[in-house]
């Protein structure tokens, strides 16, 4: 399986105005792009690259929503095929902080995970990259591959 991210749900405790969502995204350094949280990469690396470590797309009513409207989920991703593996440990502590910030819980295929389990299931990810396309994540080659297969 090809994994070009790896998405994990964060479940707040309550649903989230869109202001109170704003608040706890700025408090972690996420920007807002028209109508999605990002957290830039703090540097720039090569052009083929993600310039994001995760982004957040909002959920309401089951459905993906405007972020300016709230949420009650949010679908956290990390762009895997296209970011260095050396991003991996602040994506999981932002991802905990943010579950954290929200008073919420961090879920992968409806079942609770703690830190180590993402840790392995990110893990997991690049190992099956890395056994089936011969490329680690990031890498000018992989973003080709990835182009390409879009076509």
């Amino acid at each position: 399986m090809f994994h070009e991210q790896v998405t994990f749900e964060v479940i707040p405790s309550k649903a989230l105005s869109g202001g109170e969502l704003n608040i706890v995204m700025q408090s972690l350094g996420m920007v807002l792009y028209y109508d999605v949280y990002a957290l830039p990469c703090p540097e720039r690396g090569e052009p083929w690259q993600s310039e994001t470590i995760a982004n957040i797309d909002t959920i309401i009513g089951g459905e993906v929503a405007d972020a300016r409207d709230g949420c009650e989920k949010m679908l956290v991703s990390y762009p895997l095929a296209t970011l260095s593996s050396s991003y991996v440990g602040r994506f999981i502590d932002t991802l905990f902080a943010l579950a954290g910030a929200v008073s919420g819980r961090v879920e992968r295929s409806e079942a609770k995970i703690d830190r180590e389990a993402a840790r392995l299931i990110i893990g997991d990810c690049i190992s099956e990259l890395l056994e089936e396309w011969g490329e680690e994540p990031g890498s000018k080659e992989l973003r080709i591959l990835i182009e390409s297969s879009r076509k």
